[in-house]
């Protein structure tokens, strides 16, 4: 029998753990103990990967509801999607079975401010605004886009507005900083206003406005706030990571100073910022909560030995982030693998040729879904099976794709005055809108081509006139081209070059539309292609594309989601079952997979952009001044805060890997990804794969040929 103290304590732990710990089953962890017997007071628990925190969010529960006999009614628990309330649910309920399983309250954020402002307007009288669900809300962007711009916006114009929305409302930005935000060419201030605006006029909000109201509600209404305070004395928080800023601030007021407030997270899995996930509320925890606990979970039970010290030295190199150190609980069986390829072509025929010889779960990451798309165009010409996670595959929508296929149409079809008005100041004709609209409107009188049309257009300066001449030309000539001569023809000889947006990912595109256009042999069938691989991927998407906000309801999906199971698209008649997954790293996220392929890691992919070393020595000075949980590093922020989050998206697609990681680098090209993981030198095996002899790009990320 071990010792007995005078407070009930056996062993380190409470009598009543110990109790519980015999029913549980299960065999925890010293820090996973530590971790559940952890009730009273504010506590943050920072969860490496692999380290077991849904076993120990759902042990904790277990114990506070029949080892304490807290009532469930008291304990409230969110998370980031409603898929990942099911699973907790459910996987509540594999633990304990159904007895109290209704009785706890697994919600969203957004679920419990549905509840917040349902209470309000019933207790004060008061008629709330309707949901504008992802169908109106969409729509009301759209035509906003489309009065200031005036012309239709793209999908991807849509979403981007959209996402903007979505971060201002959660960041609690002010109007004058929302006005600051970028939104590509279109003036987003002006489009906010007008959305809010519209929304109101029509007695309705969206999800991120539930998330402002309950603040405001909270804020403004004391007796609200102690009702739910009262309600739920015991508030747990997953995914704290992954939480907004509004949302923490909402947390904050619902669990009260002191109060019992439980956060899961860890700030080197934050990979949301875009949707304004705001990590730095798990780094000034103990300032926002006076004695709070800060406990870690450290050891990794997933991934090979070699796998978790190569991440865990990684993610080291990240500036802002608690000091922990990423163990392993298996051995050490397999070095991580840097593949060395000459191209993109390269490794998409390398990774064709694995898609091949797959015997059992392998999965093929990249950072967003244009780098899928040369590799599902390879394993659907080759009826590979496979099965694709998730995602809203802007690369068919986006400005670059949009624009090369309406000229290829164009060409084929110079009497499409509607398309040519599309495509006009694409060119290099140097029209202006009066004078292209003036050259449809004649080859519509003389039932010409508007090509022919340009030539005859009344007062048209000489360039101007000749540029179109040539324009002409080219366009004949681009029908009878092979694909690939039709796509350079495109950027170069049409001037398409110069107009489109400079930057490596606009390379990286052209270089996705090349590898395709290599088994075309025209720009017609170029363009038929893309439509096909768009109906394959796109079409088998479910929900609103545009809906990638951070508040998600109750009923609501969001793609990506930690916990959650996204709908996984096989290939054409492939059944669940296909070993290969395509993946984006967010949509892998809570995911592990027993190999790992991550594609395109070269700078201007992943990561997008690289700070100089005055940058990162700028932002070091500033953290080694102010402290990491500074409350605000404009240096940082301003400079390095976006490279450091690709940084944690990397760390998260390595730490997938259970038993082998494969990583993909480019001969000749930079890749601080790859030497920071290998810590520049490593194993590097170019022949664990036959390598196919493919011909080069004629577009380089570093360097531009248009």
């Amino acid at each position: 029998m071990p010792p007995r103290s005078g407070d009930g304590i056996i062993d380190g732990y409470p009598e009543s753990f110990i109790a519980f710990s015999r029913r549980l089953g299960r065999e925890l962890s010293p820090q996973q103990c530590a971790a559940v017997c952890s009730i009273k007071g504010p506590v943050l628990l920072l969860a490496v990967p692999g380290s077991g925190k849904t076993t120990v969010l759902i042990s904790r529960l277990g114990y506070m509801i029949y080892g304490l006999g807290i009532p469930p009614e008291s304990i409230l628990t969110m998370t980031y999607t409603v898929a990942a309330t099911k699973d907790m649910k459910r996987r509540f309920t594999s633990f304990f079975g159904t007895e109290h399983a209704d009785r706890v309250e697994f919600r969203t954020i957004n679920g419990v401010c549905e509840k917040i402002i349902m209470y309000y307007a019933r207790t004060e009288g008061r008629k709330i605004f309707d949901i504008a669900d992802d169908g109106r809300a969409s729509a009301l962007v759209r035509d906003i886009c489309r009065e200031k711009l005036g012309a239709g916006p793209t999908d991807n114009d849509v979403v981007e507005v959209r996402t903007k929305l979505a971060y201002a409302r959660n960041m609690m930005l002010s109007d004058a900083e929302a006005d600051a935000l970028e939104c590509g060419d279109l003036p987003f201030g002006d489009i906010a206003r007008e959305y809010r605006a519209r929304l109101r006029a029509e007695g309705l909000m969206d999800y991120d406005d539930q998330l402002a109201y309950a603040l405001e509600i909270l804020r403004r209404r004391p007796a609200v706030l102690e009702h739910w305070r009262r309600t739920y004395p015991y508030v747990c928080v997953d995914e704290a990571q992954d939480t907004s800023k509004i949302q923490h601030e909402i947390i904050r007021l619902l669990a009260g100073d002191g109060g019992n407030l439980f956060m899961v997270g860890d700030e080197d899995q934050s990979i949301y910022g875009f949707r304004a996930a705001y990590p730095e509320a798990l780094m000034t925890f103990g300032r926002d909560h006076p004695g709070a606990r800060i406990l870690v979970m450290d050891r990794n039970y997933r991934s090979d030995a070699n796998i978790v010290a190569c991440a865990d030295r990684f993610i080291g190199s990240n500036m802002r982030r608690y000091d922990k150190k990423m163990t392993a609980d298996r051995p050490a069986v397999a070095e991580p693998v840097r593949i060395a390829v000459r191209d993109r072509g390269e490794q998409y025929r390398m990774l064709l040729e694995a898609a091949r010889t797959a015997k059992e779960q392998t999965a093929v990451l990249y950072r967003d879904n244009a780098s899928a798309v040369p590799l599902v165009d390879l394993l659907d010409r080759e009826g590979i099976p496979f099965r694709i996670r998730g995602g809203d595959y802007a690369f068919f929508s986006g400005r670059t794709v949009t624009d090369i296929r309406n000229i290829i149409r164009f060409a084929h079809d110079t009497s499409d005055a509607r398309s040519f008005m599309k495509i006009y100041s694409r060119l290099r004709t140097g029209l202006s809108r009066a004078e292209a609209e003036a050259a449809c409107e004649l080859a519509g009188r003389r039932k010409c081509p508007v090509t022919d049309a340009l030539l005859r257009v009344d007062g048209l300066d000489d360039g101007v006139r000749d540029a179109c001449a040539v324009i002409r030309r080219q366009l004949a000539r681009l029908t009878r081209d092979r694909a690939p001569a039709a796509l350079v023809r495109i950027v170069r000889e049409l001037g398409y070059g110069e107009r489109m947006k400079r930057g490596s990912q606009s390379v990286a595109c052209l270089q996705t539309l090349e590898l395709i256009a290599r088994h075309e042999n025209s720009a017609l069938g170029l363009a038929r292609r893309l439509d096909e691989l768009e109906a394959l991927l796109k079409g088998r998407e479910g929900g609103d594309p545009a809906r990638r906000g951070p508040g998600v309801p109750d009923g609501a999906e969001q793609d990506g989601a930690s916990g959650g199971s996204p709908a996984q698209t096989p290939g054409r008649g492939v059944p669940d079952s296909a070993e290969l997954i395509l993946t984006t790293v967010h949509s892998a996220k809570g995911l592990e997979f027993k190999n790992v392929y991550i594609a395109d890691v070269l700078d201007g992919i992943f990561p997008s952009e690289v700070p100089s070393d005055a940058d990162l020595e700028a932002a070091r000075d500033e953290i080694r001044r102010l402290g990491r949980d500074a409350p605000s590093l404009p240096v940082y922020d301003r400079r390095v805060k976006l490279y450091e989050e690709e940084r944690r998206l990397f760390y998260v697609a390595v730490t997938r890997a259970v038993d082998r990681l494969y990583v993909f680098s480019f001969k000749g090209e930079s890749s601080v990804f790859s030497d920071g993981l290998f810590d520049e030198g490593g194993e590097e095996n170019n022949d664990i794969i036959n390598r196919p002899n493919t011909g080069g790009s004629p577009w380089k990320t570093k360097r531009r040929a248009f």
